[in-house]
């Protein structure tokens, strides 16, 4: 067996050690555009990966043991009728638009007027979505439905993720019984023209209308004093764009430097130059591991310390070598197997401190890029590990899934860090296009993967094959906020 068939067998190795991670509740989450067979034609990074995808369930705590609407715990209202306790200047409107997800200044004047149900108010209208009491007075349960709007529109919900359940794009969702709508919170969106500026509603909703087809970025103003727990708000990005220059770069294994063209880091440029000017450096190492970039190391130091000062975006696509170092003395030298699922824990936890050392010395150093991790897609549902593993497909299918749902939430955990979920943007639909070989990415994989970078950092698209025209960023306040 080839070291990069060892890199994709492995993963469904790591899967078992997940199987006892059930979820204990499941909510649906709205339904986003999806991505479907893509077919690269010309290069267009605006026509291809069209289709039905489906947005992941998020892992819920035990039902009875969170407060729900009905329960006086930190709902509508606090103790004597009062209002909930937000972080200061968060329940009102009119936010002033500062530096990407960062902190923005309030003002309780200038409450906006506009009407739920009247699309004009949308878009380029710069009114707030739904205005004083139109969404209170529907009640908590229309706030869990998207606001309708009669134009091509990016919209969208801002919420106190009460109990921190939301992690990628595809692994979040409100929840009217877990959640609380964040009303008056800045959100902008960004373009090579005017930018628009919006308030979300009483239902924590915003729209932009009436919108041309172009490349666009969602920019939502993290109140002062709050965080961002899903794992989808750049600090650094809108502000690039708004400078004029972004500077991305990538670092990490093969996955950008090997399998069809052009890789996705070129692909990723095109895109965000259609917003402003886009330069792509690629240090990416085939054969890396984890171990390989750690600060004080040859390729940390060398490769990327040297980018880090111009950089707004590091792109990180590491893992799979490590794993494939791990499982490949029990395929390749007749070693035990069993002996492998005992050491497992361990390996997964070095692989964990090794990835996070990495992210967390990249905030250090640069505390102003944004960091992007891509979560791999899950290879078991490609044909040729299907043949591999025959009647046992299914099987571990589902473990696969288990696993990079754990992996996916243990990385939603790291503050500011954003998260490209190619597993969630790709489940519902077949894999095997993405592909050129067992393991590396397919001309159309390297778009998929360029697209979900966009996606994660606030990307939208308005074409005939839309991408990130719905979404959700859910908050929290680490001062003992709503969520509490």
């Amino acid at each position: 067996m080839s070291r990069a068939c060892l890199t994709t067998a492995s993963i469904f190795l790591t899967a078992f050690a997940a199987a006892a991670c059930a979820r204990q509740g499941t909510r649906p989450g709205w339904g986003l555009p999806g991505h479907g067979e893509p077919v690269p034609a010309g290069w267009d990074v605006r026509s291809v990966c069209a289709g039905d995808g489906s947005q992941g369930e998020g892992c819920l705590p035990d039902e009875d043991s969170l407060p729900g609407p009905d329960s006086g715990a930190g709902w509508d209202s606090g103790a004597g009728g009062d209002a909930a306790e937000f972080p200061d200047g968060m329940a009102v409107s009119d936010a002033q638009a500062g530096e990407g997800c960062r902190a923005g200044d309030t003002s309780p004047e200038d409450q906006g007027d506009g009407d739920q149900g009247d699309p004009a108010d949308f878009g380029s209208s710069g009114n707030d979505a739904c205005g004083t009491g139109s969404c209170a007075d529907a009640g908590p349960a229309a706030c869990d439905q998207p606001l309708e709007v009669q134009s091509v529109a990016a919209l969208g919900q801002v919420y106190w993720d009460k109990d921190k359940s939301s992690n990628t794009f595809y692994d979040q969702a409100f929840s009217v019984k877990f959640d609380q709508p964040a009303a008056g919170v800045a959100v902008n969106l960004l373009s090579a023209g005017e930018d628009l500026a919006e308030v979300t509603d009483d239902c924590g909703r915003f729209a932009f209308g009436d919108l041309d087809p172009g490349t666009y970025a969602v920019e939502v103003v993290v109140p002062e004093g709050a965080g961002a727990t899903s794992a989808n708000c750049p600090h650094r990005f809108p502000d690039a764009v708004r400078f004029g220059k972004v500077t991305v770069v990538t670092i990490g294994d093969s996955l950008a430097t090997h399998g069809g063209s052009p890789k996705f880091p070129d692909v990723l440029e095109g895109i965000l130059s259609e917003l402003a000017a886009a330069e792509s450096i690629n240090v990416a190492q085939p054969g890396s591991r984890s171990t390989d970039w750690q600060p004080g190391g040859y390729l940390f130091e060398q490769k990327l310390e040297p980018e880090l000062d111009d950089a707004d975006v590091v792109v990180i696509t590491l893992g799979g070598n490590d794993i494939s170092a791990f499982i490949g003395p029990a395929l390749y030298s007749g070693g035990s197997l069993l002996q492998k699922f005992d050491e497992l824990d361990g390996f997964q936890d070095e692989l964990k401190k090794n990835i996070e050392t990495i992210i967390y010395e990249i905030m250090e150093r640069a505390p102003h890029v944004d960091v992007v991790f891509c979560l791999m897609l899950n290879y078991a549902k490609a044909p040729y590990w299907e043949g591999m593993f025959g009647s046992y497909g299914g099987l571990i299918k589902a473990l696969a899934v288990n696993a990079l749902d754990k992996a996916r939430k243990s990385l939603g955990e790291i503050p500011g860090l954003v998260v490209a979920d190619m597993a969630g943007a790709t489940e519902g639909m077949e894999v095997a296009g993405l592909l050129a070989d067992s393991v590396h990415l397919s001309s159309a994989g390297h778009v998929l993967y360029a697209r979900e970078i966009f996606l994660a950092l606030g990307g939208v698209i308005v074409s005939a094959d839309p991408l990130g025209l719905e979404r959700q960023v859910g908050l929290f306040s680490p001062e003992g906020d709503a969520a509490q």
